[in-house]
């Protein structure tokens, strides 16, 4: 059991160097079309996919709960994945949601720009201006995804594990390369561990998902924890205190929850306590 996520510049990688690393991993690739297609099999629309998927909202695009929903989405897919075995996740900010699980190798694919244009002529049969066009606006929407999401620099390299020019290695070395990465880094201590933590976080991720989209409860900042003993901490605010016990319920409801911690604040009250003070 292994999690690979690659970030990549737009012509740094191509749909067959992923295919030829899947098969070399045996592992499931989660590109743009299994991925839509399993966002749909949990209640994603193919609208909302096409709309915020890998790209930054628009401006009014931003206030709307939409994009909250397709990356809640998001997060429970990549987690499913992750939950099933060997898997590669390209792009959609992966590095930084599952980045941090024990048995999760983030890699950033890069190479010099004519290379990548190069490559974009060649798959896409594109001619030299739409080549450099797209080339700038797929590197544009990535960075953007991942600064408006997660408020992290795209191109920082200290959020990857290891950067690889692709222009210095075949596809077939570069495979290689990944497979012994793989097998040196990820133990079986590690795969254990990550288990137990995308079980919590499937958990976690149910929660959410009852709250905001079964239950349509009017919350801000919502975040959901659970630990080793299934207690769920719930943080963020709403308006009435309906909502409150609303929430509490729900989540006591999900199979495997134990306790449930509602740390949710009512906003109108903070407001009306700032005045007193």
């Amino acid at each position: 059991m292994a999690i690979l996520t690659i970030a990549r510049e737009c012509g740094a990688w191509t749909s067959a160097d992923s295919e030829l690393l899947a098969q070399k991993l045996d592992a499931v690739l989660l590109g743009k079309q299994e991925l839509e297609k399993r966002l749909q099999d949990i209640g994603l629309t193919s609208r909302l996919f096409q709309r915020y998927d890998e790209r930054k909202p628009g401006f009014f695009s931003a206030f709307s709960t939409d994009q909250d929903i397709y990356l809640l989405y998001l997060k429970t897919v990549l987690l499913q994945a992750a939950q099933e075995g060997n898997v590669i996740v390209l792009g959609r900010g992966a590095h930084l949601m599952l980045g941090d699980l024990p048995n999760c190798l983030r890699i950033r694919l890069v190479a010099p720009i004519e290379e990548r244009l190069k490559r974009l002529r060649q798959e896409f049969d594109y001619d030299e201006d739409t080549a450099n066009r797209m080339l700038h606006k797929c590197d544009a929407d990535r960075a953007g995804f991942c600064h408006f999401h997660f408020n992290e620099a795209w191109d920082d390299a200290t959020c990857y594990d290891l950067t690889i020019n692709t222009s210095k290695l075949s596809p077939y070395t570069l495979a290689n390369l990944v497979s012994e990465q793989l097998s040196s880094r990820i133990t079986a201590q590690q795969e254990n561990d990550s288990r137990k933590l995308i079980a919590r976080r499937l958990l976690a991720q149910q929660i959410a998902t009852s709250l905001l989209v079964d239950q349509k409860l009017s919350l801000a900042f919502l975040e959901v924890d659970v630990d080793d003993n299934g207690v769920a901490t719930l943080q963020g605010t709403t308006t009435t205190p309906v909502a409150v016990a609303t929430a509490t319920a729900t989540a006591e409801a999900i199979p495997g929850i134990t306790k449930v911690d509602n740390q949710i604040r009512i906003a109108i009250e903070l407001a009306r306590n700032g005045k007193q003070m």
